[in-house]
């Protein structure tokens, strides 16, 4: 496992937080019996250099919600929805004059709210755009079978210890994030 070392400038919690999270920690159980108390994870940055996941979030750590849409966005959302429920098939592979093939559920639920927003939002709220990505999207989902790859296809994987890492530098704080 990665050792994360605690960043200088990390906002760390106060006691009373820690003593919140401690107290809802003892109360629960693992799928097995076991106590998280007896896991001894760590709660917090405070408790030095972290060689194991946190026990849970802490109640501060929660994401900032988006504003909601405003109405030339909303419009815009509604354009892209409507083209896209008039898709029926799709390419099964990104070359030119591939067949087509219907859509099939997975690749419908796919396409969530949240999701053509994503593209939305990516494209600078150009609906031409985040169609022509979407459809890019599914097209490359087909063509890579990422349907296939369900857990028992990749269980081996998981039994022999196989883990896939992507190393980023990132410029502004030079540090390394590893996903």
């Amino acid at each position: 496992m990665t050792e994360l070392a605690v960043q200088p400038n990390a906002a760390v919690p106060s006691p009373s937080q820690v003593d919140d999270v401690s107290g809802a920690m003892k109360e629960m159980m693992l799928s097995n019996g076991q106590e998280f108390e007896d896991l001894k994870l760590p709660l917090s940055a405070a408790d030095g250099l972290i060689k194991r996941p946190f026990a849970a979030p802490l109640d501060t750590s929660k994401p900032i919600s988006r504003p909601p849409l405003t109405a030339d966005q909303e419009k815009l959302y509604e354009t892209l929805l409507q083209r896209v429920l008039a898709w029926t098939k799709l390419p099964t592979t990104s070359v030119k004059s591939s067949p087509e093939s219907p859509l099939t559920d997975s690749e419908r639920l796919f396409l969530t709210r949240e999701c053509l927003l994503r593209y939305l939002r990516a494209t600078s709220w150009n609906a031409v755009q985040a169609e022509t990505r979407l459809k890019a999207t599914l097209v490359w989902r087909r063509e890579y079978g990422v349907e296939k790859l369900t857990s028992e296809y990749i269980e081996i994987e998981n039994a022999t210890g196989t883990v896939m890492r992507d190393v980023q530098s990132s410029s502004r704080n030079n540090n390394l994030d590893v996903y």
